[in-house]
């Protein structure tokens, strides 16, 4: 076919591709490739060592080569070499020329030398085991897909390893980077079946679940950088923040099934991959400095979808023939992750893409950037990723360059370099920055059946674990301020060390949280949490009921006290409506019952419960007291129907395996009697700590005696006498709590043996009622003379 006619898969057959005519031009950087020694001229007198063959001395570094070689002159090394063990007698020179060597490896490994990372076998020239994990190439990684170019329809193509060239002086190439090319789908195929493993596993992962379905919240402003709040490309208005879902046991096929549901979409349907280069951009310009990527993406405005690419040179790496089964495992690893770090951007970019959609907004490039996760300073989807799956960042043990990596390691949160815009500012940014290097064990592993089928299904989790050594742990931590351009150094101090492992984010904490849960807590959760929503059910029930049974109270006792003929209201017709709405409210009461009966009788949850709706009946109970006590004939009949009502429900409160028929009227009042001594003290606590200068503390208790439903009205009247005394509450309201209580007690009779203390609280009432009258008459003159 054509340069015009590479095909983009697409809904509805293939679209050809709008970029303009392929050119094929030669790599940018394939030239500085270490592939071979014969790159560099080296001097044909020295020896040449495996290090240098492997990891390449630079021409311009030749003039070290008399510090690089002290113990062994004649011979090219690598600065990367060990350095080999000095024994006693070793003269200074030696010494000193050692220390800058081990200087040279600190300062490019960050922190490690050589030999301590070849000791641990962060890098190995052992044998490991061989691949053996198998899973089909996943459908959003197939062939088919990796078939698009960058807009300057660039293809770069595959040199030869050993740097043969043709008779015109060219380089020898076996085809281009490219999907429709087999040598390029060959090489990239192990990293694609690591890939497909994440891929097809890692909706079980509580990070890509919350992603996926988790609640999105508003961005604290307060945590943005003032010059992010004045501009609009990075307002916080366009970001969000993810936080984890609660770990039912249903959530792994409820985002399994949103996630095949989102790849449906055309924004994942119709995503295409690409091949691209460190040093160039998606719009074909190279980066300033000596900044290089391992991949991108971006949403692509003519095919509107997403459009990702993956660095050509570190697929190319793997086409060398000096690799050892480490360097070829920890390779293929780091491009499995570079393909999963765009594919998350991927799932963000459609998901936002589409809810916007959704939302009414043009089928265009998504709005929206991508959110943040919990408390992570940093809006950046594959290193959240990365964070979530492996406990920090990957990066190469070397600072730079493009030679076989020496291994990989993990650099704790926040993000490297914090890379991100805005970048949050709370929770504080940590001072200093701790890399972990990962041992060649766990690349092993990771390519491994084993690993995926009990270990990840097991415990949701692919985190390497630390550095061993003869069985014991020998981890290395590097640590380097942030905010100096100062070198890493190696933790030494177990105190630093402790600081170093331990999480730093509640981000981070959560995560481990729900990963240690199985199967089985996953369950036991769902119970608790669903006895909690029953529990709070029957909570929201009775304070619906109780707050209906205040508002009838209220109109019941100002009813109950006036005379049954009142500026032509008929108070009989009065509480009749109310005796009737007390039908209606009690008819709704008996749901908190059949609420009730969802909850653990064993727990002390429907204990609490229980109790709380005995008071509600008690406080029923109090305000049929006090319409009977109206003495309105006509409403006898009502009232008697509302009592035995209140008996019913008591009855049903209640039942117990051992009494089956529950108990009768005779007991409630008991109990009530017994409540009432309690709010009788409390009554006494309340005047005491007026007394005492306890204003606040008496007010409290007298409006909690108020508002409840059990006290009986001498107690309730009581607590707004004391009230009245309160110089703290306005006077105003200190006047309608005397006058209420004042004339309540005047038109009630007094409870059986408690004549005294109710004469007692009125003479209070009337006392201060009179007191207040004079306060008020006061503050009127004074305004009056004001004005």
């Amino acid at each position: 076919m054509s340069n015009y006619e590479i095909p983009v898969p697409r809904k509805g057959g293939l679209r050809i591709n709008p970029f303009p005519p392929l050119r094929e031009r030669p790599p940018t950087t394939i030239s500085s490739l270490p592939v071979n020694p014969g790159l560099f001229p080296y001097p044909g007198n020295l020896k040449v060592t495996e290090f240098a063959l492997k990891y390449h001395i630079r021409p311009q570094l030749l003039q070290y080569n008399d510090t690089l070689n002290f113990t062994d002159p004649g011979t090219l090394k690598s600065f990367l070499t060990p350095i080999p063990f000095l024994p006693p007698g070793t003269s200074d020179e030696v010494y000193r020329k050692a220390f800058n060597i081990s200087y040279i490896q600190t300062s490019l490994m960050k922190g490690n030398s050589s030999a301590a990372l070849l000791d641990r076998e962060v890098f190995t020239p052992r044998q490991l085991k061989a691949p053996n994990a198998v899973c089909p190439i996943h459908p959003m990684l197939a062939r088919h897909r990796w078939s698009t170019v960058e807009p300057g329809g660039v293809l770069y193509p595959i040199c030869d390893s050993e740097g043969k060239v043709n008779d015109d002086g060219t380089r020898v190439t076996y085809g281009v980077w490219h999907g429709s090319c087999d040598l390029a789908w060959d090489t990239l195929q192990p990293s694609l079946v690591l890939a497909s493993i994440i891929l097809s596993t890692i909706h079980e992962h509580p990070w890509f679940d919350a992603f996926m379905l988790g609640d999105e919240l508003p961005v604290d402003p307060n945590s943005y950088p003032p010059a992010a709040m004045l501009g609009e490309q990075n307002h916080p208005t366009k970001h969000r923040n993810f936080i984890l879902r609660p770990p039912f046991p249903d959530n792994f096929a409820e985002c399994k099934a949103y996630k095949e549901e989102l790849e449906q979409y055309h924004g994942l349907a119709d995503m295409a991959w690409g091949f691209a280069s460190m040093d160039r951009a998606y719009n074909n310009n190279e980066y300033s400095g000596s900044k290089r990527v391992d991949g991108y993406s971006t949403w692509n405005r003519y095919t509107n979808s997403c459009h990702l690419f993956l660095s050509y040179e570190k697929v190319a790496l793997l086409l060398r023939k000096d690799l050892n089964d480490a360097d070829r495992l920890t390779l293929q690893f780091e491009i499995a992750n570079t393909i999963m770090h765009e594919m998350m951007h991927a799932y963000g970019l459609a998901k936002r893409q589409r809810y916007q959609v959704q939302s009414g907004h043009p089928d265009t490039v998504p709005y929206m950037d991508e959110p943040y996760f919990l408390d992570e300073q940093c809006a950046e989807l594959g290193l959240s990723m990365e964070s979530a799956l492996w406990g920090g960042c990957l990066q190469n043990v070397t600072e730079k360059g493009l030679s076989p990596p020496l291994g990989l390691g993990l650099y704790r949160p926040p993000m490297p370099d914090l890379c991100s815009d805005p970048v949050l500012t709370k929770p504080p940014i940590p001072t200093h920055d701790f890399f972990r290097p990962i041992q060649a064990e766990f690349y092993e592993g990771i390519h491994q059946a084993d690993f995926w089928d009990f270990r990840y299904r097991s415990y949701r989790t692919a985190k390497p674990g630390p550095i061993r050594r003869n069985g014991q742990i020998a981890d290395l931590y590097s640590t380097k301020d942030k905010s100096k351009a100062g070198p890493w150094r190696t933790i030494m101090d177990p105190q630093e060390y402790q600081q170093a492992i331990q999480l730093r984010s509640l981000a981070h904490i959560m995560l481990n949280n729900v990963l240690r849960m199985g199967p089985a807590d996953r369950a036991d959760f769902a119970r608790r949490s669903q006895q909690k929503a029953d529990y709070d059910k029957v909570i929201a029930l009775l304070e619906e009921r109780k707050r209906q049974v205040g508002a009838l109270w209220d109109q019941a006792e100002i009813l109950s006290r006036i005379d049954i003929t009142q500026g032509g209201y008929d108070t009989a017709v009065g509480l009749q409506s109310l005796l009737t709405l007390f039908d209606q409210m009690m008819s709704k009461s008996f749901d908190v019952l059949t609420a009730m009966q969802k909850l653990d009788s064993d727990g002390a949850p429907y204990a609490g419960c229980r109790s709380g709706s005995q008071e509600f009946c008690h406080g029923l109970r109090n305000m049929v007291e006090v319409m009977e006590g109206s003495g309105i004939r006509s409403i006898e009949a009502q009232v008697a129907r509302a009592s035995a009502a209140v008996d019913d429900l008591w009855r049903q409160l209640t039942l117990t395996p051992e009494n089956p028929d529950g108990t009768g009227a005779a007991d409630e009042r008991r109990r009530a009697s017994d409540a009432e001594v309690g709010y009788i003290q409390l009554a006494q606590n309340a005047r005491s700590y007026l007394d005492a200068d306890r204003k606040q503390d008496s007010l409290n208790i007298c409006t909690e005696l108020i508002s409840h439903m059990s006290p009986s009205l001498l107690v309730k009247c009581s607590a707004r006498v004391t009230v009245a005394y309160n110089d703290e509450v306005e006077l105003e309201e200190r006047i309608a709590m005397a006058e209420r209580a004042v004339t309540t007690l005047k038109a009630t009779r007094a409870p059986p043996g408690r004549e005294a203390e109710q004469k007692q609280v009125l003479d209070l009432g009337v006392e201060i009622l009179k007191r207040l009258a004079i306060e008020l008459e006061a503050e009127d003159s004074d305004e009056d003379i004001h004005t």
